[in-house]
């Protein structure tokens, strides 16, 4: 199992009558440390913080009924949105 960021996207496959919720996947390959030393992990660190503030920044776009579709409340991205980035 592949380890994912706990926020949520609606993924439409076959028009608008079937909607299915999925995670967002996370885990890009780390940056390689091989010459880096002690900048890998950081690099690593600093690709998800960014990764996580992209889908946080996305899922705050998503209008009312989008965000009823995969079954979240405005509320509930409010909670989302306010977390530090390096919060998962």
């Amino acid at each position: 199992m592949r380890p994912v960021d706990q926020a949520v996207i609606a993924d439409i496959r076959g028009g608008f009558g079937s909607c299915r919720i999925d995670p967002i996947q996370t885990d890009k390959p780390p940056v390689p440390s091989a010459g880096f030393g002690w900048l890998g992990p950081i690099a690593s660190a600093a690709r998800i913080w960014l990764e996580r503030h992209r889908q946080r920044r996305d899922l705050n776009l998503l209008d009312d009924t989008m965000l009823m579709d995969i079954g979240l409340t405005r509320l509930d991205v409010e909670r989302e949105i306010r977390k530090p980035f390096w919060q998962a």
